[in-house]
């Protein structure tokens, strides 16, 4: 009995010693810099990869990619630009199929944000991917095209929840620092 009533001291000086050294939320949260990298942006170029047969067979087309993203980014207020300096959304989807099984088809759906920027040990600007977001399903072929136009839909979705997400903070910290 006295062994537990011990123990049961020394953890409440643990924790409390614990909760005086470190604190337990952080002072200030950091994104990762690749969800900073889009803070403020505000017009992007969309550019679809050449469809996979597979998915152009099933009624899957870039044109109806391309104008579902568009969509979403006019649904937040964002342009849409043909301008190459913009920063560019590169839409690429892969689909794979394995012969003993031809009416599954195996598919990646990803989004890369590309936009200028700058390597200290390199001179000038580079355009490089600075975001990027992925998803993978497995379908049976009659539901490949609800099931990726969904996945496109969803990745979508999640690139510009973190650009919010990125110029919210921004605009916080710029807040903050101005106070």
């Amino acid at each position: 009995m006295a062994y537990r009533k011990s123990l049961a001291a020394l953890m409440i000086v643990t924790c409390a010693w614990a909760a005086s050294v470190a604190p337990i939320v952080p002072s200030r949260f950091t994104l990762p810099d690749t969800v900073r990298s889009l803070a403020d942006l505000n017009e992007f170029q969309i550019v679809i990869q050449p469809m996979p047969s597979d998915l152009t067979r099933e009624g899957v087309t870039a044109e109806q990619v391309k104008s579902g993203i568009k969509r979403q980014l006019s649904d937040r207020s964002l342009t849409v630009v043909e301008r190459e300096d913009a920063p560019m959304i590169d839409c690429r989807i892969i689909a794979v199929t394995e012969p003993k099984l031809p009416d599954a088809v195996a598919y990646s759906v990803t989004l890369l944000v590309f936009q200028p920027t700058q390597i200290k040990r390199f001179e000038g600007e580079m355009i490089l991917p600075t975001y990027t977001v992925n998803t993978i399903g497995l379908e049976p072929r009659t539901n490949l095209k609800p099931a990726v136009e969904k996945a496109i839909e969803d990745i979508t979705r999640q690139f510009l929840d973190r650009l919010n997400q990125a110029t919210t903070t921004r605009a916080e910290e710029q807040n903050r620092d101005a106070e």
